[in-house]
């Protein structure tokens, strides 16, 4: 998947970190429901993903727990350290309290899984959407 070109402004800005290309497509796809959402790219590669995080500075990284394998939480804890960090999502197979409760640890900010939680995931993505909005017309009024 490459990265989507333009930025509308005030876009949600997601990255798609998962090591299947198709369902990183997939993924994308369905963000398409979400209005002012651009999808920067599905990169395949973790190395890849962490550069292109840095480069493009997404609002959110959708990161794949199974592909990160057992370096997701030093993933997730790299992802946050990106200045402005991006908020992180983790999608599992299965979410358990434990697996839930490392990953926020960790720093990400919510754990769905892919299958049952899809509705969740558009959801939340419209709430950090509307969390954006709010933040810009904060700092324009100030500034």
């Amino acid at each position: 998947m490459k990265p989507s070109a333009g930025n509308p402004t005030g876009a949600l800005r997601v990255l798609i970190a998962g090591r299947a290309a198709l369902a990183n497509a997939a993924l994308a796809d369905l963000l398409k429901e979400c209005e002012d959402t651009v999808v920067l790219g599905g990169p395949t590669k973790r190395i890849a993903a962490l550069a292109l995080a840095d480069r493009m500075k997404p609002d959110v990284v959708l990161l794949d727990l199974e592909w990160a394998g057992g370096m997701v939480f030093q993933t997730i804890y790299l992802l946050r350290e990106i200045v402005p960090p991006p908020a992180v999502i983790v999608l599992a197979q299965q979410v358990t309290v434990v697996v839930r409760r490392l990953c926020q640890e960790a720093g990400a900010e919510l754990v769905f899984e892919k299958t049952a939680d899809l509705d969740k995931l558009i959801e939340a993505l419209r709430t950090l959407h509307r969390r954006k909005a709010a933040e810009a017309r904060l700092s324009r009024k100030s500034g």
